[in-house]
Order: structure tokens, then sequence, then C-alpha cells
């Protein structure tokens, strides 16, 4: 396109752009399997998402024109045939779907995709032909293929290439959450794969990550983030037909076309601004074009005084009609794939090897000091388990040489190094060779032995300190300088938030110790943390020195907007000493985990060297029960020169409470938790302390009971209970008044118990352990973080334990994972239960000691309520269930929950839900969505080690169609056809007036009542000569004896050329007044009667593998036959486009509920007037129907709740009234 100096201006690129292909059409959030509205038309949003001026982004647009001017006209043309080569790894996020169901598409799908993305890049689409001519010049080859990625980020190889499935657990996501929670926790490395992702998008075909450059003074090198750094389809939007099994007009894998385009550099040929002929795409081949052009267009359109390119990838045509990619387009990408950062490396990826061996290897840091030591990992991986042999070369490192799988490395050269590592198995090898991947640096000249950093200096960071991902900024306050994160504003949740300090020399020292102070105020309950590190620069190793985080950072109240601290009173100083004996060269890093809460600030950091003590002590049990003796030995260590002098023990609660042993024994008369704390002092007269609040866990030793149960309603614990102080009684979510809580977030290594009392188990058989328990894993970064909890016991007061279970990732979560922290819902709440025989776990012993421990990895909090645990022996079960739903009426598609109310301890469960459809499930509380109207029993068979029970309820749930909804039927082959014409007329060819002279599809209502509201039909072609020709719209009968049409149940008669003028998009809609009532089996068609041997009329027709009983037709001798009788001389099997629009009838429900809504119509029958009375609801809406599904206004009068149907036809109305407890439908008799 040709460009003046104002069109320019334009920003064509960001650090940081994404680009978001929408639609017109709203789409709601579906359930899992179920299919989102195709929209109208394809968009394409953007939004820029840097902190870049226009100028500055002004000047990635001059860099990438400069460098395609380079490429082009000095001397790189002659590598204008080199094919790029692309690694993909597709992400499928389903939720829980079987593979080849909804969200969880099938690999064929995913392929399709692949198949579409070659032959467009490479120009070999088989609609290449349909470019008009006038382009034909501009149209490229991209030279660009895809291949899917072979293994995974740790080298495995994947057992589908290029596909990574993911269970998301949600069923449909908002860009927002996909963006910050979903591509975070699940993206491989940008550098290694293109990323692209599948889900249910919400309102979105798709989005692409624009591509960030490097070599431009002052612009970041990777501006756009590489947690998300890829590419998002909807997964009905992916791949092609027949693969994607989805009705839309992007089902030919053009979305991902378009998207590839903008991720490789490229815009709209529009030029993002609509109605505007001077902006440009910095493309000089592709015409000025003012609007993007959606649909199929069959004109030559012209916006600018040229014809338009809408055949363009990069427009929004529907996908039959996107068929090229022009020369300047494809030099574009070739440039971007040159020079954008993430793009260039990609190139040099090997994971879509083609070998059966892969060579890969990890180290904990690529960069040591001088003289350091590096611990190498391999992780190379032979296809079917195959032994691997390795071959090491370590130039400039000792060993040189190395076959060990892991091998010890030392540098004592400075300067960079590679690394060459040879995997062979199966007679295959691959080399993985790294160009100056080590880097050893003699810290001598920079490093400190002391420093003190107040911040008051103007420069930010200060010298030699070091911030990542720009977090940590300069602040001014009341009191000065110092530097602070800004979490309020920020959610660093996903994003490494540190300050590094500038390297200390630790060769003469063995302890350094730091202090600091800091000031935080926790915001509107969420809560950040504070973690401290010292990094040992020539190993990687990190060791955490301290943590803090929510009320246990807070230095003050808890602040209502962005916090500053106002007086020194709100800082706080912290202390501690750093063990340095062993390193040589460290540094310190201060780490803001952040939580979206709010600012937190540091100041004033002194780190000098230290000798002295350093307190530390362990001890023989930190649990047992009471009486029992525990010794307590001494652990501290001397830094320096100086000698342990005096040891001052306390022991609250204990005998003795206090001594000065070194190592002294101590015995608890009394079940609590307690503290112990030591205190050291030197021959120097240093003194250190080591307090452990949580040190020691007494347990009761009374009289053993055979069943223990709490259910946290009062502020204590049960009497004989004990817990740990991180759990704490919860006042909230859920229907009783209290919970048990512990909160893991941010609190990795933290282990808290509660403590049962005795258990006997004195003539008991089995032991079940049972709780109600709310909890979600968390993602963070690309990491899914999970909590434990773990049941043991003890037969020795806690000289040892043994496991009775243990919960810990999918298995605890009782919802989906987070991002943040887990606000509690009552519908997190999930019951869990386990029995356990006896004698698998005791021998000759009748009582037993019981603990719940919580690990935490630093997910989320976790909750408990209702614990029992109890010794028994089995009776036979007694079974009772009912069920639970929102509302009074059960429609299709509502979800019911049913409940195992059963006694005496079952095991096993079997439900037989019949009716309409038969359904059954084997869990305790199975949930199910009804798909078919009608009256349901429902059978529970339970069992146990006693014996077994069953309950029939007989005709107990009654489920409806939604009035003022309705069902658009297909065929009974269950598929609904895809328009797919057979030839350019849309039916097999010789299919004309003189052999065919109706056209049908057969449909089925079963035992249902059908009453059609409307036919769809779809024409490939109609063509009328004739004004006596004609076309008659037929349902008859299907007699099932003589496979043949039986009675007509309706007919109407319409002109050829009637139907013709009144086509929309090829498709006729035939209405219905009077809805029709059907039931059984029935064919829907047309009759045709031509008056011109001209005449033809062609439905549209799609093709299957094995139909049977579709595609009906009459020829003119009279004889009804199928499309699939044909199949051995056409070919294939047909469908016509035939789509029936039915609704049901709607008898009043019969449900069993727990609480049904209290609401009577009265008087019922009515001639007019009639009036509704209700208890204890709030009505919400109300929509009135006749039996069809035809829906009315209500029209109501004053007082409030009084209704007048004077004037409406008699007849059966239904009421859907929608309240705050549910959906109730009321049958109201109207007799005028």
């Amino acid at each position: 396109m040709n460009s003046s100096p104002m069109i320019k201006q334009l920003i064509f690129g960001s650090l940081f752009l994404f680009y978001t292909c929408s639609a017109f059409a709203q789409s709601k959030s579906p359930r899992a399997s179920v299919q989102e509205k195709p929209p109208l038309h394809r968009t394409c949003g953007f939004e820029y998402q840097t902190s870049h001026s226009k100028k500055e982004l002004g000047r990635i647009e001059a860099f990438l024109r400069s460098r395609i001017y380079q490429t082009t006209q000095l001397g790189k043309a002659a590598q204008g045939e080199e094919v790029y080569q692309i690694p993909i790894i597709v992400h499928i996020v389903h939720n829980g779907e079987a593979v080849g169901e909804g969200t969880n598409i099938s690999a064929a799908q995913v392929y399709s995709q692949f198949d579409v993305l070659n032959e467009d890049f490479r120009r070999k689409n088989a609609d290449a032909t349909q470019t008009p001519d006038e382009f034909k010049a501009v149209a490229a080859d991209a030279r660009i293929e895809f291949v899917p990625a072979r293994v995974d980020p740790q080298g495995n190889f994947l057992k589908e290439p290029g596909i990574h499935r993911v269970h998301g657990h949600k069923a449909s996501w908002s860009l927002s959450e996909a963006q910050a929670g979903l591509q975070p926790a699940i993206y491989w490395d940008p550098d290694q794969y293109a990323n692209v992702y599948t889900l249910s998008l919400q309102g979105f075909l798709g989005y692409a990550q624009f591509p960030s450059f490097s070599g431009l003074d002052g612009l970041s090198e990777k501006g756009g983030s590489a947690q998300r750094d890829g590419i998002l389809i909807n997964y009905q939007y992916f791949g092609r037909t027949p693969a994607n099994p989805f009705q839309n007009n992007f089902n030919k894998g053009r979305t991902l076309t378009h998207e590839m385009g903008h991720w490789l550099g490229l815009i709209h040929i529009w030029g993002e601004s609509e109605n505007n002929c001077e902006i440009d795409d910095f493309c000089e081949d592709t015409p000025r074009q003012s609007v993007p052009h959606y649909g199929c267009k069959d004109e030559v359109l012209s916006s600018c005084g040229s014809s338009d390119m809408f055949q363009n990838f990069l427009d929004y045509s529907n996908d039959a009609c996107m068929n090229l990619f022009t020369n300047d387009q494809v030099q574009r990408m070739h440039t971007v794939m040159e020079v954008a950062s993430r793009r260039k490396v990609l190139l040099n990826s090997r994971v879509a090897t083609t070998k059966n061996v892969f060579a890969n290897l990890n180290v904990k840091s690529r960069k040591t000091c001088w003289g350091g030591n590096l611990q190498f990992q391999s992780l190379s991986k032979a296809k079917n388990s195959q032994n691997l042999s390795l071959k090491w070369h370590f130039p400039g490192g000792t060993p040189e040489y190395s076959n060990e799988v892991n091998p010890a490395v030392q540098y004592l050269s400075k300067g960079t190094f590679d690394v060459r590592l040879i995997a062979q198995a199966g007679g295959e090898s691959d080399t993985l060779l790294l160009k100056e991947y080590i880097e050893v640096v003699d810290y001598s000249q920079q490093a400190k032995t002391n420093l003190s950093q107040d911040f008051e200096g103007v420069a930010f960071p200060p010298e030699n300190w070091t911030v990542t991902d720009n977090a940590w900024q300069k602040a001014v306050w009341a009191g000065g300088g110092a530097t602070f994160v800004n979490n309020y504003q920020n959610d660093y949740g996903n994003v490494d938030a540190s300050l590094l300090s500038p390297v200390l020399d630790t060769r003469l020292t063995q302890g350094l110790k730091l202090e600091f102070q800091y000031a935080y105020a926790l915001w509107a309950g969420r809560s950040d943390s504070l973690a401290i590190y010292m990094e040992d620069l020539c190993t990687g190793e990190k060791t955490l020195l301290w943590k803090k985080g929510g009320q246990d950072l807070a230095t003050t109240s808890t602040a209502s907007s962005g916090y500053t601290p106002s007086s020194e009173a709100e800082w706080k100083t912290g202390s501690l000493i750093m063990d340095v004996e062993s390193s040589e060269w460290v540094r310190v890093v201060f780490q803001n985990i952040g939580n979206f809460g709010n600012n937190l600030f540091l100041d004033n950091i002194q780190i000098n060297t230290f000798e002295g003590p350093l307190a530390e002590f362990t001890s023989s049990q930190t649990l047992t029960c009471v009486g029992s003796q525990i010794q307590f030995f001494d652990q501290s260590k001397i830094l320096g020169e100086d000698v342990l002098v005096e040891w001052n023990w306390e022991f609250p609660g204990g005998v003795p409470a206090t001594s000065t042993e070194q190592n002294p024994v101590v015995t608890y008369p009394e079940p609590g938790v307690y503290p112990v704390n030591l205190n050291v002092r030197s021959q120097k007269n240093i003194p250190s302390t080591s307090f452990k609040e949580n040190q020691v866990k007494i347990v009761p030793a009374d009289e053993a009971i055979s069943s223990v149960e709490a259910d946290f309603e009062t502020e204590s614990l049960p009497e004989g209970w004990i817990a740990d102080v991180a759990w704490n009684r919860a006042t909230s979510g859920w229907q009783s008044s209290g919970s048990f809580r512990i909160d893991n977030f941010e609190k990795p290594g933290q282990k808290s118990g509660i403590y049962l009392p005795t258990l006997s188990t004195k003539d008991q058989a089995y032991l079940e352990v049972r709780f109600d328990l709310a909890y979600a894993n968390r993602w963070l970064l690309n990491e899914l973080l999970t909590d434990s909890l773990t049941i043991y016991y003890s037969t020795d007061c806690w000289a040892t334990r043994k496991v009775i279970w243990t919960l810990s990732g999918a298995e605890l979560a009782t919802t989906d994972a987070t991002s943040g922290k887990l606000s509690l819902e009552k519908a997190h709440w999930r019951a869990k239960s386990k029995i356990i025989a006896l004698g698998a776990l005791l021998e000759d012993q009748s009582e037993m000691q019981v603990m719940m421990e919580c690990r935490s990895g630093g997910a989320n909090p976790l909750w408990l309520d209702n614990v029992l645990v109890e010794a028994f022996q089995f009776q036979a079960p007694q079974a009772a269930f009912n069920f639970t739903h929102n509302g009074d009426t059960v429609f299709i598609g509502d979800v019911v929950q049913f409940w195992d109310r059963s006694e005496l301890r079952p095991t096993a469960w079997k439900w037989t839900i019949e009716g309409a459809e038969y359904l059954t499930s084997t869990e305790q509380h199975p949930v199910i969505t009804f798909s078919k109207p009608g009256i349901y029993s429902v059978t529970l068979e339970i069992t146990n080690q006693a014996g077994s029970d069953i309950l029939v309820k007989q005709e107990y749930l009654e489920v409806f169609f939604d009035p003022g909804k309705t069902l658009r039927l297909s065929n009974i082959t269950g598929g609904t056809p895809v328009l797919k014409p057979s030839d350019e007329w849309g039916y097999v060819s010789g299919h004309n007036q003189y052999e065919d002279q109706v056209k049908a599809e057969l449909f089925d209502s079963g035992s249902d009542t059908y009453f059609i509201n409307s036919i769809d039909f779809g024409f490939a072609v109609i063509k009328a000569g004739s004004q006596n020709s004609t076309i008659t719209f037929t349902i008859w009968e299907f007699n099932e004896a003589e496979k043949t049409a039986g009675a007509k149940l309706y007919s109407v008669r319409y002109s050829l050329r009637t139907i013709k003028n009144n086509l929309n998009n090829g498709q006729y809609t035939l209405d219905f007044e009077n809805h029709l009532k059907v039931q059984g089996k029935f064919l829907v068609g047309i009759e045709l009667s031509y008056g011109d041997p001209q005449d033809t009329v062609a439905l549209q027709t799609s093709s299957f593998n094995s139909p049977p009983l579709t595609g009906w037709e009459r020829n003119s001798q009279g004889n009804w036959f199928v499309y699939s009788d044909q199949a051995n001389s056409w070919g294939e099997n047909l469908a016509h486009w035939i789509f029936p629009t039915v609704s049901f009838p709607h008898p009043l429900s019969s449900g069993d509920q727990d609480a049904p809504i209290d609401l009577v119509l009265y008087p019922n029958p009515t001639s007019g007037i009639f009036y509704m009375k209700y208890k204890e609801v709030q009505i919400l809406q109300i929509e009135l129907f006749n039996l069809s599904g035809k829906r009315f206004e209500v029209p109501s009068l004053a007082p409030v709740n009084r209704f007048d149907l004077s004037g409406f036809p008699s007849g059966i109305y239904l009421l859907k009234i929608a309240t705050d407890r549910g959906t109730v439908v009321k049958k109201l008799m109207l007799a005028n």
C-alpha cells in the first residue's frame, strides 16, 4: 500500500500488543461440551499494553521498515528461498470431557489445523485458485511451515505430537482470565515453542500477542510478556471440517491463519482505522482499503478507488473466502522472524526433532564465581524407554569430559564457556551444543564486605543494586527516601518482583548481620508477603532467611486506599543472622510476593560482618502423650572466634520449667501445645536466642473412647482435642456457625496438626474417617501449588506414626484452582470419607492416637468441619435419598443433585434413573443433567460388608422442556448436517427434475409430543423458468413397516419464484401460526412440480460415513428411497438441510423438594382476572406461554400481583415465574 509521511505516524506494532478476534453476536458462557452460538461476523480488537509513548512506538515501525529495506536491498535477497520452520505446541484446555468431546478436541481436529496453516503459508491451499486475477501477481508463498513439537520442556516424547491436554477446571474463560491466570500457568518456553491455546473463550474467536523487538535503543528486548506470548483460539473455530465438527462460518481453520499473521507482525490490511483511505498497513502491494469486509463477497468491492483485497488473510472475511498473503506481507513476516526477540531464537528450537533420542540438560545457575562448582543434570530421553549413554564436554571445566548422568563441574578460569551433550540410544544419537552457555565471573572487583543503603540518592536503583520486572521503585514519604512495590495498582502474583543487593564478599567472615526497616498495610482482605533469601553466587543456591505476610507483615492498621507510611511509628525493624561459613560470594534478595494487596516499603538496609553465637536446638520428639519424656539437644553454632559458655532454657508447661543444662530432659504433665526458648551466650558475652512457638504437642492419655467428633460450633475445641496455633476457628462460608481453618497461603513448608483424643478399637473391625472440606490449589507463575492433608495414627504415643490417608492436588481440591487467595463460599464444601479395616492398621493393640496434619505448599487456606473418627462394626445399611435443585421445576439442561441419606455406612452405591432416558451412577451423591423431558423413577441400591438395601421411588421426578425455549431437530442419525454441497449445486450429479420429485428428511420424537413452530430449508439452487412451477412443503406420517411415507399431516404450496425471491442466504423458513402436533417418526420435505424443462431445485446436502434412513427422496415413478441405498454408485451418503424447530407441551411439575416454593394462582380456572399469592420468596420475572411455546406479555393490574387475561383465547397457559429461590412453572386454565 502506498504511504505518506502522515500515514507513517500510525503505530503498527507494540512491545506488548494483543490482537483479539471477536464477533458482533453476543455469546453466553457455555457449560462443558455446550456449543456457543456461532458469531455473525469476524472482528478483531486490539489493545496496547505498554508504557511507551507513541513517539517511541513510532520508532518501532521505522526500525522494522529499515530492517526490511536492509533485507531486500542490501544483499540478503539471496536468502529469499529459505523456508522457516516453527515448532508449535497446542495446549488443549478442557473441563474434563472425554477426548474428542466438547473443549477436549480430538487430535484429528488439531492436525487438520496444522494442515491448514501449512497450506495457507505455503500457498498450497486448494482455494488459491479463487484469488482474483488482478491479485495473483502479488499472491505469495510465505515459505513458513509449522511442525508439531515432539518433546515437552522436560524432554519427554509426547504421546500426541504437538498436543498438551490441560484440565482447566472451568467451562469457559474470559480473555482477562485467560491472560492473567491460564497462560502464565501452563505456557511452555516461548523461546522453544510457539504456544497456541484452544479453549472456550467467551465472546472471541481468538487473540494473538504481537512480537517483541530487540536492537532498538531505549526499548526492552522482550517487552511483551513471555508468559502470554502466544495465540488463543476458541475451540469451535480451530481446525477444519470434517475434523472440526462445529457449524459456523469459521470452521476451515482460517482464524489461526489470521492470528498467526498478527503473531508474525502483520496488521489488518485497512490499517486499523476505519473509513480512512490514508491509513497504512505498511505493505506496498495491498491496495488501499478503508474498511474491513465481512462474510463472503461475490462482487468486486472498492472503498478507496481500487479493488479491495477482501480475500487477504488479514481481512475479516469468512474462512471460505480468505486465500492469500502478499509478497510484502511475506517480507514483513520474514523480517520479524529475523529481528523479533523470541521469534528469531525460536528458529533454533530442537523440540520438533524427528529423532527418537533427545539430548537435553539443566543446571541450577548458568552463572558462577571463579572456582565455583555447578551441578549439571541430564534431561535426555529416548523414545520407548531405551537405555541412554551420555557424553559431556565442558570446555574450561574440570572435568572437561564426563559420562555421568549428573556431573559436577568446577570452573577455574573466568569467561564464557560452551557445553556439549551427546545422547545415544538404539543406534541413534542427538547432540546438544550450547554456545557461551556458562558465565564464570570474578566478583572480587565489585564485591563489598559491608553495605548501607538508605535510598536517599536520586538514582534508582542505587549503584550495583538490581530490580527485576521494574517492580521496586523509588519512594518518597514524610521521613525521606525509601523503595516500594506498588501492589495496590499491580498484581505481581505471577511476577518475580525482587530487589537484589550488591555482591557481598564473605571469604573472610563466617557470619553477616542484616538489619532493615519495612512498612506495610493490608487492604480489603488481600495480603502480600515479603521473603528474604541469601543467594550463593557460586552454586546458585537460595536459602530462605525470613518471610512474613498478611497480618504478620502489617505495621499499621488496614488501609482503604494505596498505602504510604506517614510517620516513623509505622515502620518496623527486622534483624537476622546469615551463616556464610561455606560461601564466598553472596547477595541478599528481597522478594515481593504480590496478591494485588497494598504497597510494601523497605528502607535503611544494613549488612555487616558478624561474630558470635547462632542459637539453635532440636528435640527427641515434638509430639507425644502426657507424662512422656522429651530430650532437647543444643545445636547452636559459633560464627567466628568464640566459645559458647551459657545455656538458659525455658519450658512453659514443662517439668522442669527452666534449665541451664546443654541437653536437658523435660516432662509435660498436661495436654497442649507449648513453646520452647533457648538463650545462649558466648565467652565474649554475645547473646543469641532461638524461640520456637509451636515446638511441643502433648496429647491426652485419658481413657480411650470409640468415637471422637467435632463440629467447631463453640469457641474452644472439644475436650481432649488440641491443635497447632496455625489452626483457627472460622465463622463464615458454611451453613453452620463454625469451622476450622488453616492459612497455607504463601507459607510453604508449614506443618500444622489437629490431635484427637485416644481412640478405643477394642472389639471393633473398621475405622471411619469423615469430614467436610473446602480447598483449592493455586497457580503461581508456571507452577500449580498444592497443599496436603494427611491423617496419621500411632499406637506408641507418637514415637512412631503411620499414614491412614493422604489427600493432595486434585484429590484435595473441592473447587477450581485460583491465581490469588481463595475466598470461601458455601459451594466450595465437599464431604470426604474413608473406611479402613482395622486389621490392616493394628496388630494386637486396642488403642490408637489419630492426628490430621496439613503440610503447606504455599497454596491456599484449607477449611475443615464436622470431623468424625470412629471405630465400629458394620451393620446392614438402610437406603434413603432425596434431591435438590434450584427451584421447584426441573427443566432440560438443569443440574439436579441427588443425595444419599442412607444410614449405617453404605460403601457402594448404584443409582438407576429411568424415564425418557436411562441414566446410571455409582457415585454417592451424583449430579445429573437431564436432556429429555418426562417422568423419571429413581432406584438406589446400597451395599456394605454386612448386607444391602434397595429403595425405589416410582415417578419420583418430572423434567420439563423450558417454556419459551425451542428445540431444533436434526435427522435421526443424531448429527447436525454441515452445509456441504456435493457439487456446485449442492446435490449429487444426475439428480434433477426428471429423476426426483420429493426431497425429505426423517425425524423421530420418540415417546415425546412435539409442536412444530417452524421449519428451515437450505436451498443450494433454485432455477424458476415458469410461473406454474411450484414447491409444496409437506409433513407425512412415516410407515415403519413399508419404510415409506404415510398420510399427510400438513401441506402448503408456493410458486417456485416466490420461494426464490424470499431466500435469506439460501435459507427459507416456513412458519406455523397454528403449531402442528407430531409424535413418533415423521417425514418433512418438499414436493416439486415443474412447469418448465429448465426448472431445477436442489437442497443443500451433507455427507455422512454411515447414516441409516436419511436423505429421503421420491422419484418420478413414485418410489421412496434414501441416499444410502445408492451409496455404492454415488460413493457417499447424504442428508438434506431440513431443520424443524419444535416446542414441548408443559404439564405441571411434581418434584420432591426439601423446601418447595409456596406460590398459588387463584381463581384457577379463571375467566380472565387472576391473582398470585406467595410467601417467603421475591418475584424476579413472570413469563406467559401457551402450550406450543409462544410467549405473551403478562397484562398486570393494580394492585400488585393482579393480572388480566380477558381477550386471550380460552385454553391452557403456563406461567414461568423466576424467584430468588429458583424457577417454578404454574398451569392456568382460561375459560372465557
